[in-house]
């Protein structure tokens, strides 16, 4: 490694909530690349997105740099650190891993996006944890303007133009997909640590929380290997966190 990447990385995201790193899945899965990798880094808390790279969170700073969007992040990371968590990949295991990552992304995303923020228990934990400590003349109309902005992108996606109960269908396939992928596995991929564990792992968190209800939540919970999943890759790269879940929900909901 030279002297260049041993600068340490400045990751830009949401501040961390709810027991988790992130409850964005793509802020967690940045910073549990940087964990799997053991690169060292440093977090800025941040919830105005106007001034981001692309208007969006996470992004990170290195030697001077800002890089935005956390697939382009893992991709420069990979190539600055030298890092390939997929050598122990045949070819098609690399392909399976590419497809379940735009699941996850692409296509998931937007069925959890719609479940907090449109499920009517779900959108007052959302107000509450974001939004509670705004001035109350933001208050009175912010929430509801991003609302308004994410069904907009909703029906942009496609997603939006269904049915709840068509929303949720979709959701609930892709769910039972991925159980049926990490099966008894130890990672999502196999018995080794790949790149899909950092996104496997930031998404799989984040449906089972508990300040959130939905199908997608009522199926997670009975799936035993999600949980195995998480905890152990809690164990692995966040074990201070097993201290944190002791203390009182941050919402008392």
């Amino acid at each position: 490694m030279d002297n260049q990447s041993n600068n340490k990385v400045t990751l830009v995201q949401f501040p961390a909530m709810f027991g988790l790193p992130n409850v964005s899945p793509f802020c967690m899965k940045v910073e549990t690349f940087l964990r799997m990798a053991s690169i060292p880094y440093e977090v800025k808390e941040e919830v105005n997105t106007t001034k981001a790279p692309k208007k969006k969170f996470p992004y990170i700073i290195h030697n001077g740099k800002k890089i935005p969007d956390s697939s382009f992040v893992l991709d420069y990371l990979s190539e600055e650190y030298c890092i390939d968590f997929n050598s122990h990949l045949s070819i098609q295991d690399q392909a399976v891993s590419r497809a379940f990552q735009r699941l996850f992304e692409e296509n998931l995303f937007w069925v959890l996006a719609y479940s907090r923020w449109f499920e009517d228990h779900n959108w007052k934990v959302i107000k509450e944890a974001f939004f509670s400590s705004l001035p109350p003349i933001l208050k009175g109309f912010l929430p509801n303007q991003i609302k308004k902005d994410l069904e907009v992108k909703l029906k942009a996606q496609g997603i939006g133009r269904h049915s709840k109960e068509e929303i949720y269908d979709i959701g609930l396939k892709d769910l039972r997909a991925i159980i049926d992928q990490l099966g008894a596995k130890p990672f999502f991929m196999g018995d080794r640590v790949s790149q899909i564990d950092a996104t496997a792992y930031a998404f799989i968190s984040n449906i089972l929380l508990p300040e959130f209800q939905s199908p997608l939540d009522e199926l997670s919970k009975t799936a035993e290997n999600l949980k195995n999943y998480c905890n152990r890759m809690q164990n692995l790269y966040f074990p201070e966190l097993l201290a944190k879940q002791e203390e009182p929900e941050m919402l008392g909901v």
